[in-house]
This record gives structure tokens, C-alpha cells and sequence, in this order.
């Protein structure tokens, strides 16, 4: 039984003050409130889409740099210079325990947490084209276990990254009249609520990688979220995105909630644990490689 199964910490390099690794790590803590605190500040003069700015002709330079946070962009807040650069800028390092590290000292109020993730957006703003979509296909869709897909939303859309499509797949069967209400209304015209699972298999019409993904191109801002906490459908998901070349270039931020055996998680992740820490570490790392930027979720 996996549930017997001993599960390490994911919290020790945190913790243990001997660890060469303590006191980087929490100079990369402070980095981190830091750069949330300068997203939380950051008060555009219009929520304007960036697309629309660059269709007008306006200089990229210019409208990008209106999405900067620091005057020296994220390498003036990361200072340690521990960020991970990837083909969409700047992403937060891959450290256990695998979400927000507040975990540590208070579960109940950093288990949801996304403020451990770092996004660049003068840098993704860069990459736009004025007939770039934006997308966000959002693989566990369930609006009432959590409200991180509409935080993920809410912060691209104030840096302006306007969504096109929002592809909401969802296993569990809930009313749409239910789903739309709790959906802010300006999502409303982009969004596609979905209410059957997704497959891994490459010949399934329910395979969101093979009969939607495929169909943007690389100039797209495509944002995919993966939590469905069903690992014989993710993983191999995962390794489609690792091994397919095609799909890798489509993906520009890429959220996964991997649930292996970790002791600050083994409660709320049960049976549907699987694998490693290291292994995790060394799948994202590979994804990274590859060229997606790939995240933790929570």
C-alpha cells in the first residue's frame, strides 16, 4: 500500500540551518516578496490588451517596458541571481517542497499559495506579435476547489495578456449556470467550459494537446495548467509536452501539480501520490530543458 510508504521532507532545506543551501534559499525568499509586492503595486494606467497597442503601430519597446516592475527588470529583484531564465524570461527555481515554502511553518495559509511563482512579462510582451492569441487551457477546471486559475488570470490580464480562449476541461459534472456565475464576466466571451475528463491517448479526441493545442501556432501565448490529480493521465501528458517537439514550442508557461511522495503533502494527496521528489525535480528540469516553462501548482 503507497500509503505506508515513508515520504521525505520536502521542508529540511528551509529549515536546517546547517544546509549549504539555507541561507540562499531564503535570500531567495526575501527576492521573492519583493517581486510580489511590486506585482501587488503595480497599477497600470489601462488595462488596455498589448496587442492592441502594437496594432496601432506603437513601438514594441515602449509598450513593454509600460510591464516592467523594476527599472532593471526582474535582475534588479533577483539580485542572488537564482531565477531560472527560460525562452518566456525569467521563472522561479525548482525547490522542494514543491509549492509556496510557507508551507513550512504554516500549512493552512500558504497551501494554495501561488505568490511563489515569478513571471516575466516585459519579456513575454517581447515575444507577442499584434496577431498572437493568448490561451489558457486549464486541465482540472473545477472552480470551486480553488480560485488559482482565476488569480493566474487576473494577473496576465492586468499586465495586459487579454485571453482569447479558455479551455476548461473538468471531469467532475457541474451545473454551467453553477460554473458561470462563479466566472468574472469579461472572461465569459473567451471561455469554453468543458465537462468530461481528458485522455492521454494521442488518438482520443479528448487529448487537449492533440485536438487543441496543435491547432495555435508558435507566435501564440498558450498558458496550460495540468491538475487533475489522476497521474496515469498526467505523466504521460507531461512526457507528450517533453517528447513531442511540436508541442513543446507551443507551450509558454506550463503548471503542473505533480503529486509524488512528499510528507508535507502526503495527507491531502493520499493514493494519488507517485514517484520521487528527485524525479519530479528531474521531469521539470527536462521540461525546462525542452523549452517549456514549466511550474509546480498547487
Amino acid at each position: 500500500d503507497k500509503i505506508g510508504l515513508p515520504a521525505p521532507s520536502g521542508c529540511e532545506i528551509w529549515k536546517d540551518e546547517k544546509l549549504k543551501y539555507h541561507g540562499p534559499l531564503h535570500a531567495l525568499k526575501e527576492e521573492v516578496k519583493e517581486y510580489n509586492k511590486r506585482i501587488n503595486n503595480f497599477h497600470p494606467s489601462t488595462m488596455e490588451d498589448l496587442r492592441d497597442r502594437l496594432r496601432r503601430g506603437e513601438p514594441k519597446n515602449g509598450v513593454c517596458d509600460g510591464t516592467k516592475i523594476h527599472p532593471n527588470g526582474l535582475n534588479g529583484i533577483f539580485t542572488s541571481g537564482q531565477i531560472s531564465l527560460s525562452r518566456s524570461g525569467y521563472i522561479e527555481p525548482l525547490t522542494p517542497p514543491m509549492r509556496h515554502p510557507g508551507i513550512c511553518w504554516n500549512f493552512m495559509g500558504f497551501v494554495g499559495d501561488l505568490s511563489f511563482l515569478v513571471h516575466d512579462f516585459q519579456s513575454m510582451c517581447r515575444n507577442l506579435k499584434p496577431h498572437s492569441k493568448i490561451v489558457f487551457m486549464d486541465l482540472g477546471a473545477s472552480l470551486k476547489r480553488g480560485q488559482g486559475p482565476l488569480e493566474l488570470m487576473d494577473l496576465f490580464e492586468k499586465f495586459g495578456f487579454h485571453f482569447d480562449h479558455i479551455y476548461a476541461f473538468e471531469i467532475t459534472k457541474q451545473e454551467p449556470s453553477d460554473v458561470f456565475e462563479m466566472l468574472p464576466a469579461r472572461y465569459l466571451p473567451a471561455y469554453h467550459w468543458i465537462n468530461v475528463g481528458i485522455s492521454s491517448d494521442v488518438d482520443s479526441p479528448m487529448n487537449p494537446f492533440q485536438t487543441i493545442l496543435r491547432r495555435f501556432q508558435a507566435d501564440d501565448l498558450i498558458l496550460v495548467k495540468l491538475d487533475i490529480d489522476t497521474p496515469s493521465i498526467e505523466i504521460p501528458l507531461a512526457k507528450q509536452l517533453l517528447e513531442d517537439e511540436t508541442l513543446s514550442k507551443l507551450v509558454d508557461q506550463f503548471y503542473f501539480e505533480h503529486h509524488v511522495f512528499l510528507a508535507e503533502l502526503a495527507r491531502p494527496w493520499g493514493r494519488t501520490m507517485d514517484g520521487t521528489v528527485k524525479e519530479s525535480l528531474e521531469l521539470f528540469y527536462r521540461l525546462r530543458q525542452r523549452g517549456v516553462p514549466a511550474h509546480f501548482w498547487t
